[in-house]
């Protein structure tokens, strides 16, 4: 599987921006705001800065799509904020602290921030901005996989990655590579014994 999504991304490569493995998002959102891309994959959170008729020169011309459908299904995954609450507080801070949670979800106050977020709660009314990524959640995208051992596996794929899509690695010695950073990182991390 490795191997094939290794494929799949040196094709996608030639289709993107030659400068592709140093554009982060503002970058991206940069070249939207210019004019100087057609299409883009960016975060839901970029989608107001594109159509900010003060930042940009293509405002009120793009749209915001839900992901791509792949074979199985949506071609993304949810991120959110969300809300915590400390274990270690007393019980009156932690019942507190709901109370503002609930509060906070009341269907007039997403009704009067309705354009300050995308709201998974009734009440919201998906905007431009909004739309692609209401979408998105509405279909069958899943939670992106955030947990304890996310992080080693950014950073094992995150410097491992380019030496592949620059033609230095090949997707064998690249896998090993990455595998090999994950486990040191895990490990130091205490992770992994």
């Amino acid at each position: 599987m490795g191997m094939a999504v290794l494929e799949r991304m040196a094709k996608l490569g030639t289709l993107m921006d030659p400068e592709y493995l140093v554009s982060d998002t503002t970058f991206v959102t940069k070249q939207m705001q210019q004019g100087k891309i057609a299409m883009a994959n960016l975060w839901a959170s970029r989608a107001g800065a594109v159509n900010d008729p003060a930042e940009s020169t293509v405002s009120g011309k793009v749209v915001m799509a839900a992901g791509l459908r792949g074979a199985e299904r949506i071609a993304s995954t949810i991120w959110w904020d969300g809300w915590a609450i400390a274990k270690n507080i007393s019980d009156e801070e932690a019942a507190a602290a709901m109370k503002l949670i609930v509060a906070s979800m009341a269907e007039d106050v997403i009704q009067a921030n309705n354009d300050d977020a995308i709201w998974l709660a009734k009440g919201f009314v998906p905007g431009d901005a909004a739309k692609g990524a209401f979408e998105t959640a509405a279909g069958d995208a899943v939670p992106y996989p955030m947990n304890k051992y996310i992080g080693s596996m950014h950073s094992a794929l995150g410097s491992g990655l380019a030496a592949f899509m620059t033609g230095d690695k090949d997707a064998a010695t690249t896998l090993a590579d990455i595998e090999a950073a994950y486990v040191s990182d895990a490990k130091e991390k205490g992770l992994l014994k």
